[in-house]
Parts: structure tokens; C-alpha cells; sequence
């Protein structure tokens, strides 16, 4: 079973990470972000993260990195 707000925090921070670094014009902020999430299923958000996780980088370990 998920954290489902620790994953949602975690996807959240790395987006923000990302815009900063290659701002586009059409980037959400946090908050719309955090909405357009809060919309989604727990494997719809496992699969926004882009990561395949194995033994070897888990989804405890994203959470942990990007928290």
C-alpha cells in the first residue's frame, strides 16, 4: 500500500525541481499541479513518477529523494 500524499508531495517537489530548472510557459503551479494529481488513481500517479521501480530503487526510495 501506497502514501499516497508522501508520493503525491514527492511528484510535486520534483516538478517544481524540473520547472525551475527548464521553465516552460504552460508549467502548472504547485498548487494546480497538486489538483490535477489529487484526480488521479494510485498507479496513475506511481506512473506519472516516469520510474521503473525494482528492488534496487523502490518507491519508498522516490519518496524519500524527492520529500
Amino acid at each position: 500500500m501506497i502514501n499516497r500524499n508522501a508520493l503525491i508531495t514527492a511528484l510535486i517537489n520534483e516538478y517544481t525541481y524540473l520547472c525551475l530548472e527548464d521553465p516552460c510557459d504552460d508549467d502548472l503551479t504547485p498548487d494546480a499541479y497538486r489538483a490535477h494529481l489529487n484526480s488521479y488513481t494510485d498507479a496513475q500517479l506511481i506512473d506519472e513518477s516516469g520510474v521503473d521501480f525494482d528492488d534496487d530503487f523502490t518507491l519508498d526510495d522516490y519518496i524519500q529523494l524527492h520529500s
